[in-house]
Order: C-alpha cells, then sequence, then structure tokens
C-alpha cells in the first residue's frame, strides 16, 4: 500500500465558541402561510366527511380564528424601539438565565415535596388560548381553499350537519355559518388590513373563481359579499377590469343554460348590489361598453316589475322569489348609475343612454365591422338584438335616477332617426293588403331594424306605452284619447316594416335550397318559424303598449279581412297549374292572417245582409287545409327543402292564427248547438294529428288553441245538462277524452318548463271543475257502470292519473293536480253533496295521504307553482273557493295538505253528509289506511328507522286517520277497534304512537262501550310488550282521568259500571306492579280514579275485595303517591286532542330532521313528572338530614 500521506500542520489556535444561549434556539413566529397548509391539507382532503366536519369546526370558531377575538394593537413604541434598547434587554436576559436553570430543578415540588398545583402535570386548569382574529387568514386561502371546499359539498354529503344533545338530534347547516363568516371576515378586513380587501374582492370577481363553482353556492357566497357590503357605509374597491372579468365570466356561466331562473337572478341581485356599493375611481367605471356589458346580463324588462305584495314567508318578511331578486337589482343598478361618475346626479347615465341609442341605431356601437347584407330581409343579430336591450335598459334605469330627463326622451328621438328612413318606403294610406317588400339599401335597412329593436324593447320596458311617456290620457267620458300623430305615424312605419318582412319570410328563396330535407324541427325550418313567431311578437307588444292607436287597430282589422278573404277563395281563384306557387301563396296569407290578429284584429261576426264567413266557419276552413309538399316536378322554381320549411312555417302560423279565432267563436244561447260541438271537436282531433308536425316555437299556441275549444265546449256541456241522459255516457266520454288527449298530447312534447307548468294549470282548470266532476260521477253511476278500475268512461280521472305519473320525480305537477281537483270535490252547487265526486278516486287519495314530496331545490323558480303554495286560492275558470292550507304547512306535505283541508271541510255524518260519500269514501278510506299498516303485524320486533319510506307512510297515515276519526260510525266501529289494538302490537316510534293514541282516544269517545270491550281484552293480557302497556295506559288515562273523563264516564249506567268498569279496574290492578315505571305510575292515578266508582256502585263488592279499601287508601294517603297523582291528573287534564285533528292543528307540529312532524309524546312527559317526584323526596330526605344533624 502506498505510505499514508505527511500529518499535516495543526491548524492556529481558535477560540472556542461560545455557549449557545436559548435565544439562539427559539422557533420563529408562527405565521398563516404555515398554518394555513395545515388547514389545507384537510379541507382538500378526498373524504368529503373530513372536509365537512373541518369546515363546520372552521365556521364555528374552534380552529383557532373567532371573529369575536380581540383587535391586536401593535404599539407605536413597540415598532420604534433602538437597537440600544433591544441589546440591553438581550443583556438582562442573559443574566437572569443561569438562575432560571436553577430553579426550573425543583419548581414542580413544594417543600414538602408534593406537587404544586399547575405546574408539572398537576389538576391545575389551564386556560383556552385566545383565538385569533379573522384577519389573519389570507385571501388567498378564502378564494382558493376554504370556498372551493364548500362548493364540493354541493356534489357529495351537502351542508346539512346532525348534532347529537343529550341524545336529542337537532340539525344544523353550513350555508348560513359560512355566510355570517364572509360577513364578519369583510368588517374585520376592513379595520385591521383594508389594503387587501381588494385583493380578496378580485378574487371572488375572477374568471377563475366564478367558472369553477356551481351555481348554487356561487349565490350563497355572492348573497354573503352584498350583506357585508351593505352593512357598511364605506365603498367597495372594484376597478374596471375587475367588473368587466367578472361580467364576462357571469355571462359564460349563465351561457351553458344550466343555470336555475332563481339562482340565476339571486347571483345577478347580489352582484348589482356589489357594484351599487363600489367605489367609483374616478369615471373609471363611467365606461359606455362596460355598463352595457352588464345590463345585459339582466332579463327585460329590468323596471316595472309586477311584484305581488301578498307574498310574504309565515315570519311576515317579503318572499325571495323571482321577482324579489329582479326588483333587489333593479333597486341596486339605479343606485349604481346614479353614482358612476362620483357625484350621485344620474347626469352621466342620461346623457349615456340618450346618446347610446343614438349611436346604436347608426350602427356606431357594433362591436364588429358591419357588411352589406346578401338577403333583402332585415336581420338583426343577437349580438345587435342584446345590445339594443341593454340601452333600453340603461335609459330606463336613468330616467328613474334622474329627474331631468325621462326615458322616453332619450329613445324616442333615436328611434325616429330609424324609422324616418323607411317613411317614404311605407306610406300611412298605402293599402295594407297590396304591400309588396321594398328593395332598400343596406345602411338603412339594419338603421331601421336597430330602431324596431329599441321600440320593441321600449314597449316592453314600459317605458313607451301609452302616449309615448308612459301616460295615458283619456276625454271627460273615461275614452282613451290616440297618441299624438307623430307618434302613429311612427306606429304605422314601423307596422308597415314588419309587415313586409312576414312577406319576405315566406318568399325568401335565398340560400333555401341546400341541405336536406327540412323536417319539422331542423335548423332552416327553425330559423323560418322562429322569424315569424318573433316578429309577431314584435306587434302583439306594439298593440299592449298602445292599446287606443287608430292605426294599429285599423291595420289589423283591414288585414286580417283581407288576408282571410283571400285565404279562403285562393284555391277557387287560382289559375296557375304550379301547386308549390298556391301552396306558398296559402302560407303567406295564413302567415299575414297570424300577424294581423297577433295585433289585434278581431274578425266580428258577419251581419245578417253580409256574404262574409262567419268565425266557426273560417276556423273549420283553415282547420281543414294543410300545406302539401307537391311531388315531382311540381315544385317549379322552389326545392323540396324550401317547401318542407313553408310547411314547418305554415303549421306555426295555422295554430298561432286559430288560437286568436277559436275564441271567437263564441256565441251566447248555443249551449245546444250540435254543429258546434261537432266543431270544437274537429279542433281537438286535428290538434292531436299535429303535434308531431309542429314547430317546437307553435306547440304553446296549438296548446291554447285546444284549451280554448275545451274551454267552450265544457262550458256548453254544463250549460246543457246533457250529463243527465243516461244515453249520452258514450258521446260524453268520447268528447272528454278528445279533450285529454288534445291538451296532455301537446303537452308530452313540451320541454320549457315554465310552458309545461302554464299548460298544467290550464288543463286542471278545465278539466277539474266541480260541475264537470260530479256530472261525470253521475253519468256512470245512472248508466250502471260498475267502476272496476278501468277509465274507459271516466276521462276526467284518467287525466289525474296522468298527471300523477307524469310527476314521479316532480313533485309540483302533483301538488298543482291535487290543489285544483279538491277544490273539484268540495262542493256541488245544485245539492249540496259535498265530495260526491270523489268517490271514484278513493284508491289514489289513499296513496296520497301517505305521499310525501321529495325535496326540490327551492330555486327552481317555474315549479313553484302558485296553487301549491301556503295559504293560496284555487282559481278554477272564475269561481275562487275557499279551499286553502294553513300557512304553516311544510314543503313536503302540499299534496296530502290540500286533501286533510278537502277532508276536514265534508259535513257531519249526522249533518248534511251523502250517505255515499259517507260509506263509500270515509268508511272505505279509513279501513284501507288501517289495512296499510296492519299488513306486518306479524312482524312485532322488526323496525325502521326514522325517515325511513316505512315510517313516512305510517306516520302520514296516522295523521290522516286521525282527521278521519268523525266518520268512524257505529257501522264501522267493531272493525275499526279491531284493527286499531292489533297494531299497538307493533314496535313503533314515539311519534306514531303520538298519533295512533290520539286516533284511538277520539275513537273510544264517539263509541265507548265498543271500544272499551276492546280495552279491556287487551290490558289483561300477560304478553304486552312495554310499549303497547304504556298506550294501552295512555288512552285509559285520558279517558278516565283527563279532560274527557266526564263525557266518558257519562254513557255509563249503573249496571255498566258494575260491569264494564269493574272489568278495568281489575285489568289495571296487575299493572301496579309493573317493572316500568311510567305504566305502574299511570296505573296508580286509573285505580285511585275507578276504585271509589265501582265501590259505590256496587257495595257488596267491598265486603268480599277488602282489600281494594286498603289499596285505596294507601293511594290516596301516601304523600308521594299523592304528589305524583297531582302532576299526572294535571297533565291528563291539559291534555287536548281536538286541536291535533285539525289540518291547521296537525300542520303546525314541529317536524324533526327528516321533515316528518315530532310532537312531544306523553311518555316523555310522565317520565319527567317521575323525576320531579324523585329530586322532590331527595331533597326532603337531604333536608331531613340536616336539621337531625343541627
Amino acid at each position: 500500500p502506498p505510505s499514508a500521506p505527511p500529518p499535516s500542520a495543526p491548524p492556529p489556535s481558535a477560540p472556542p465558541p461560545s455557549p449557545p444561549s436559548d435565544a439562539s434556539f427559539c422557533m420563529p413566529p408562527v405565521t398563516w402561510d404555515w398554518i394555513g397548509s395545515l388547514f389545507a391539507r384537510i379541507l382538500q382532503s378526498d373524504s368529503p366527511t373530513l372536509k365537512k366536519l373541518a369546515l363546520y369546526r372552521f365556521l364555528i370558531g374552534d380552529a383557532g380564528v373567532s371573529a369575536s377575538a380581540k383587535k391586536m394593537v401593535v404599539e407605536a413604541e413597540a415598532a420604534a424601539q433602538t437597537a440600544a434598547e433591544e441589546a440591553k434587554e438581550k443583556e438582562e436576559a442573559n443574566k437572569k438565565q443561569s438562575k432560571l436553570r436553577g430553579r426550573q430543578k425543583g419548581k414542580g415540588k413544594n417543600a414538602a415535596g408534593k406537587k404544586k398545583k399547575g405546574a408539572g402535570g398537576g389538576k391545575g386548569k389551564k386556560a383556552a388560548p385566545e383565538p385569533s382574529r379573522l384577519s389573519i387568514v389570507s385571501p388567498s386561502f378564502i378564494t382558493t381553499v376554504l370556498l372551493p371546499s364548500f362548493d364540493s359539498l354541493f356534489a357529495s354529503v351537502g351542508t346539512n350537519i346532525h348534532i347529537d344533545v343529550n341524545g336529542k338530534v337537532f340539525s344544523d347547516e353550513l350555508i348560513p355559518r359560512l355566510q355570517q363568516f364572509l360577513v364578519d371576515y369583510m368588517s374585520i378586513l376592513r379595520e385591521d388590513k383594508p389594503e387587501l380587501l381588494g385583493e380578496f374582492l378580485d378574487g371572488l370577481l375572477g374568471r377563475e373563481f366564478i367558472c369553477a363553482r356551481r351555481h348554487r353556492p356561487l349565490s350563497q357566497i355572492y348573497e354573503a359579499i352584498a350583506n357585508a357590503a351593505s352593512n357598511d357605509e364605506s365603498k367597495l374597491p372594484l376597478s374596471r377590469g375587475t367588473i368587466e372579468e367578472a361580467a364576462l365570466a357571469l355571462k359564460e356561466t349563465f351561457a351553458t343554460g344550466g343555470t336555475l331562473h332563481k339562482v340565476r337572478e339571486s347571483i345577478l341581485a347580489s352582484f348589482a348590489c356589489i357594484l351599487a356599493n363600489s367605489r367609483a375611481d374616478g369615471t373609471e367605471q363611467a365606461h359606455p361598453p362596460l355598463v352595457l356589458g352588464i345590463l345585459d346580463l339582466y332579463q327585460s324588462p329590468i323596471t316595472g316589475i309586477d311584484q305581488d305584495d301578498d307574498k310574504n314567508d309565515a315570519a311576515g318578511s317579503k318572499k325571495k322569489d323571482t321577482n324579489y331578486y329582479r326588483e333587489l337589482s333593479a333597486k341596486h343598478l339605479l343606485l349604481w348609475l346614479a353614482g358612476i361618475d362620483g357625484n350621485d346626479s344620474g347626469e352621466w347615465a342620461t346623457s349615456a343612454g340618450a346618446a347610446c341609442a343614438s349611436a346604436y341605431v347608426a350602427g356606431q356601437l357594433l362591436p364588429f365591422q358591419e357588411t352589406p347584407a346578401s338577403s333583402s330581409r332585415l336581420y338583426v343579430g343577437k349580438i345587435e338584438r342584446e345590445m339594443g336591450a341593454s340601452i333600453v335598459k340603461l335609459c330606463a334605469l336613468a330616467g328613474g335616477a334622474s329627474q331631468r330627463k325621462s326615458a322616453s326622451e332619450m329613445l324616442w328621438p333615436a328611434i325616429n332617426k330609424g324609422l324616418a328612413q323607411a317613411s317614404p318606403l311605407f306610406p300611412r294610406d298605402a293599402s295594407v293588403g297590396e304591400t309588396t317588400p321594398v328593395a332598400m339599401p343596406s345602411k338603412i335597412k339594419a338603421s331601421i331594424a336597430r330602431a324596431i329593436v329599441l321600440l320593441d324593447h321600449g314597449c316592453l320596458e314600459r317605458v313607451l306605452n301609452g302616449m309615448g311617456h308612459g301616460d295615458l290620457v283619456v276625454d271627460s267620458h273615461g275614452q282613451m284619447l290616440p297618441p299624438p300623430s307623430e307618434i302613429e305615424n311612427l306606429l304605422a312605419t314601423s307596422v308597415g316594416v314588419i309587415l313586409s318582412q312576414i312577406r319576405l319570410i315566406v318568399g325568401d328563396n335565398e340560400g333555401r335550397g341546400q341541405g336536406g330535407d327540412g323536417a319539422t324541427r331542423s335548423g332552416v325550418t327553425g330559423e323560418l318559424s322562429s322569424g315569424l313567431s318573433r316578429w309577431c311578437d314584435c306587434l302583439k307588444t306594439l298593440c299592449n303598449a298602445f292599446p287606443s292607436s287608430i292605426v294599429l287597430e285599423r291595420t289589423a282589422n283591414d288585414l286580417l279581412h283581407q288576408s282571410i278573404d283571400g285565404f279562403m277563395a285562393s284555391d277557387a281563384e287560382s289559375e296557375s297549374d304550379n301547386e308549390a306557387s298556391m301552396e306558398m301563396r296559402k302560407a303567406l296569407l295564413m302567415g299575414l292572417i297570424y300577424a294581423a290578429l297577433s295585433c289585434g284584429g278581431e274578425y266580428y261576426p258577419p251581419a245578417a245582409t253580409s256574404d262574409r264567413a262567419s268565425p266557426t266557419a273560417v276556423c273549420e276552413y283553415i282547420l281543414g287545409c294543410n300545406f302539401v309538399v307537391p311531388g315531382g316536378d311540381l315544385g317549379g322554381e322552389y326545392t323540396k327543402a324550401q317547401l318542407t320549411a313553408a310547411r314547418s312555417l305554415y303549421q306555426t302560423a295555422k295554430w298561432g292564427a286559430l288560437s286568436y279565432l277559436v275564441p271567437m267563436t263564441y256565441v251566447e244561447g248555443q249551449a245546444d248547438n250540435q254543429d258546434l260541438r261537432a266543431f270544437h271537436g274537429r279542433v281537438f282531433d286535428a290538434a292531436s294529428d299535429a303535434v308531431l308536425a309542429t314547430p317546437e316555437n307553435a306547440l304553446l299556441p296549438l296548446f291554447d288553441t285546444a284549451l280554448s275549444a275545451a274551454r267552450l265546449s265544457v262550458g256548453a256541456l254544463e250549460a246543457s245538462g246533457e250529463h243527465n241522459k243516461t244515453e249520452s255516457l258514450l258521446s260524453y266520454s268520447k268528447l272528454v277524452n278528445s279533450i285529454v288527449d288534445s291538451l296532455f298530447g301537446v303537452l308530452s312534447e313540451t320541454i320549457h318548463g315554465p310552458s309545461r307548468v302554464y299548460m298544467i294549470n290550464a288543463a286542471c282548470s278545465v278539466l277539474f271543475r266541480p260541475r264537470l266532476l260530479i256530472n261525470e260521477y253521475k253519468s256512470n253511476a245512472e248508466s250502471g257502470v260498475v267502476d272496476d278500475g278501468s277509465n274507459d268512461t271516466w276521462p276526467i280521472r284518467k287525466a289525474f292519473q296522468m298527471l300523477l305519473k307524469l310527476s314521479l320525480r316532480k313533485p309540483h305537477v302533483r301538488a298543482a293536480a291535487t290543489s285544483y281537483i279538491t277544490a273539484g270535490w268540495g262542493f256541488d252547487s245544485e245539492d249540496c253533496r259535498h265530495g260526491l265526486s270523489a268517490i271514484p278516486y278513493r284508491k289514489d287519495i289513499v296513496s296520497l295521504l301517505a305521499y310525501k314530496e321529495d325535496k326540490v331545490e327551492d330555486a327552481a323558480a317555474f315549479q313553484n307553482v302558485a296553487l301549491a303554495t301556503s295559504g293560496s286560492k284555487v282559481d278554477i275558470i272564475g269561481e275562487t273557493t275557499p279551499l286553502t292550507l294553513p300557512t304553516d304547512t311544510n314543503a313536503q306535505s302540499l299534496v296530502r295538505g290540500f286533501l286533510l283541508v278537502f277532508i276536514s271541510k265534508l259535513p257531519n255524518p249526522n249533518e248534511n253528509l251523502d250517505e255515499l260519500v259517507l260509506t263509500e269514501f270515509c268508511h272505505k278510506i279509513i279501513l284501507d289506511l288501517l289495512d296499510s299498516m296492519s299488513d306486518n303485524v306479524k312482524k312485532v320486533s322488526t323496525s325502521f328507522i326514522t325517515g325511513s319510506p316505512e315510517y313516512c307512510h305510517k306516520i302520514r297515515a296516522w295523521q290522516a286517520l286521525c282527521i278521519l276519526h268523525r266518520f268512524v260510525t257505529a257501522d264501522i266501529a267493531e272493525p275499526v277497534a279491531e284493527k286499531v289494538y292489533k297494531t299497538m302490537e307493533q314496535n313503533l316510534h314515539g311519534q306514531i304512537r303520538y298519533f295512533q293514541e290520539v286516533f284511538t282516544i277520539q275513537c273510544h269517545r264517539k263509541h265507548p262501550k265498543v271500544f272499551l270491550q276492546r280495552f279491556v281484552s287487551e290490558v289483561r293480557r300477560t304478553d304486552l310488550t312495554q310499549q303497547h302497556v304504556s298506550s294501552l295506559m295512555i288512552v285509559g288515562g285520558n279517558l278516565i282521568v283527563g279532560r274527557y273523563a266526564e263525557e266518558f264516564f257519562a254513557v255509563f249506567s249503573k249496571e255498566d259500571v258494575k260491569g264494564a268498569l269493574h272489568e278495568v279496574l281489575a285489568g289495571t290492578l296487575p299493572w301496579l306492579s309493573s317493572t316500568q315505571g311510567f305504566a305502574r305510575a299511570i296505573a296508580q292515578l286509573l285505580v285511585h280514579k275507578m276504585t271509589p266508582i265501582v265501590l259505590d256502585a256496587d257495595p257488596d263488592l267491598g265486603k268480599t275485595n277488602w282489600y281494594l279499601h286498603t289499596m285505596y287508601q294507601f293511594l290516596d294517603s301516601n304523600p308521594d303517591m299523592a304528589r305524583l297523582r297531582k302532576k299526572q291528573a294535571k297533565f291528563f287534564t291539559e291534555y287536548e286532542v281536538d286541536t291535533v285533528c285539525t289540518p291547521e292543528g296537525m300542520l303546525s307540529i314541529p317536524v324533526d330532521v327528516g321533515d316528518e312532524a315530532d310532537p312531544v309524546h306523553l311518555v316523555q312527559t310522565i317520565k319527567r313528572c317521575l323525576e320531579d317526584v324523585y329530586d322532590e323526596a331527595q331533597k326532603r330526605i337531604r333536608a331531613k338530614v340536616r336539621n337531625g344533624n343541627k
């Protein structure tokens, strides 16, 4: 091996290192960056339950940060300490170091060698550390960790938390706690670190945050931020870039179409509140494109929203429905625009509104380069329409923010500027029937189209209606005066332009020859039919906004009569051999008829000397005419795709026109007119056949047509009294079946939520009329039809069951149908036979009485059917019935709530109740409900959890029986008693037993002898469970010693006392030795009450049964027995069951976490009485001991 290197020279001597001081080993101060990362690990855990628990503890302050923590004040002197003072303190600390080390060795023990309290692990309790203030939490932690964790709970475990407190489960909700946390955080951040408030808001309003959040949690978060902004007078620091980014992100979020309507309005209302409380940095926010982009988020009309003042919740505050949020949005946007330039005068908004309107019509505000259009039609793209609507909203809000200029004064100059270019092309006195489309330069066409957009949206916002300035002027006779001539000229021009566009829609052949076959609901046909509907809607808006306009009335009526005459003569007068041209002319005339009717045209019945066809004949002719696509070479210049698209347009115009014309066919006094009835039948058949061939946007007019015919037909059927004729049952069934098939056929094809709700309500209002329901029942009864469950001769029941199937996942449908039909069952104005028409629906009612609605997101605004809400009234074709729900009705009890109210409205059996209603309806429902709970009675040990389907069925069935108890007559008393006491063997929850016992008590009061016999046989059994004997004692206690004791004993004679009551006493005596304290206590009460009664009735009994005297004397004289008896007797005297047996009392009982009734059971109350007696006895014993010691 190589030799080792020579040793190196020793290093020079260095001074020994100084011993380290304790100060060099101190941990650096804890910062939020350290703690926040630990919290983030938990709040971003993969376990939803862990996240939920961690979030709950963080929000309630158990994580070390709290809104109630004291503010940490940094003294100015501490910040200004000099280096010399720091060195002096360090030196003093080093001097004390040695002394401190010596003392620590014996610090844990005192002179006697014992540990001191509070040192070395003694029993001394350490003080809880003070929580940190919320301002320690960084804004980025809130926006990137806390709120995303909260958002993720909505897709997994929800935000509800159940907390067990002393065996009682309480429910807590994370949403209000998070909202309060955000309010407190912003308030404290303003005080401690105002410079971070802008960073926090930038994170909340950023695109990354908005687009990554679910819609509902986003609405909850923004609502809290809006509340925090409103609670403080200082303004929020928001830059233009932040607002622009938020507006674009919200638009992108809403563009997906998955946002529920109420959630969208809630988010926008909160965003408007944030803007209204933001600080304008100079004129940074006063930027027209920014303002228009924000207003584009809000739907029209933004002002003048109809708000129902009666819509209040149970607390009396305003209900937060869609209109509430829209009204709130308008209020805050108004405040924002008034102070957007920093002076709160609204001058900027007024100037900007007028300037933007003029620039918009001139094409100077477009975000793209305008190019000449190849088509001769007026075309306004989606972006232009949205911008025009935003400008009208700006003018409407600016008119409210400034008193200097109204919205009309801002809009009319721009509208006049655009339409003035079309006035020479569409003279006011031109013949409307012969006007042909006029070629116009591209720039003029675009300007005219944008002016019409402003006119249309101005009328929708209700700022251009009446006289053009929001006012109606009437003469001395109360007649409306027409608008000024200037406005009439503009209306004439706009109508002329719109009619020319409708002609162009039908005759526009440019670019239509490409593509496939043009299916009924394809893109090509959709564009045509949508364009026709849009222009007709515009005419309807103008008619509604200017009802006194002479121009609109004359134009519409002239065009209507000319078009109808031309349409009905088109086949006879046509000399052309081209079938395609004939069909296209029919489509054009049908489109003009639809347009004239939309504009307010009326087709009057012909005079005696006139050869004009009647409205019924016109409707008949239109029904019989269809658009036929010629085959082969007969199409001429039109391609098959063009003709197919025109056929779809024809269907839209046809049903749109018929929806206006069919109501005009009504003639008073023609109820028995068979031709009119045949016409209605043809309308129903044609509507059923046309469902699949009708474009989607024409389904609503198709439904309105069938609905109008149904109303006229049903009204005529009621007036004719045809239901009294036995031979008319088949014709009646056929007619109503055709109504049901046509209405529900259209409903099944409609996918637009609000339209479906309208259709459901309209169909129910027509079909579930009181007279129609009773007519159906009488027709079948008088014809001898046996109800075997078939709906062949029960078309209205068929419709009701179709609605029940339709509502499997839509509880609002079932609630709406039930609300209407229960109002229809409630009365018959002819003979007051209440409830007779409900007999055929008995099986459905039994299932609905135990039905529980699924929880539906409250934000689904279109599902909040007005009839399915607390305190609502049901309107059935002008008849308002007094059927209302109690105000405290739970949202998951609406359906059964209507049924319970209906049952409570029925007369008593001994008053005016029909015998059939009693026997075939009430009796069978009671027995069916009892049977539904007796099927599994043998499974005594089988239990089920709270909130399960079986639990919900049983508790709701017993609640229904409590309402039905007054219909338990002597005819069914024995089977009811048998079934009731048989169900007591079941192992049931206390909440269910409460209603079971209430029903049993009520039956005992009505039939004391029948039910007492069954009670005796039960109480003498030796195999009773603790639940069973508890229920028996509760029933017996209420009847024998409670408030109903006097009426209970009044029905028994002296002989009955000797027999029946003696048996009750004999059966109760063994329970004096029960191992169950509850049963033993009530048994003592019953024996004490019954013993003197039995002995007085039979003196000889006391001689043979001497022990009764001894037992009674002990129960009567013993102080503990007397004290307990007094408490129990008082409770039984106050125990009242009549209120619970009403809908108001039943539906007002507080609910548990599963939304089921949670009454206080008698067992719990008696247990508390026993505990009180025990505590009092213990106090007396301790007092005697103390006195003895003294």
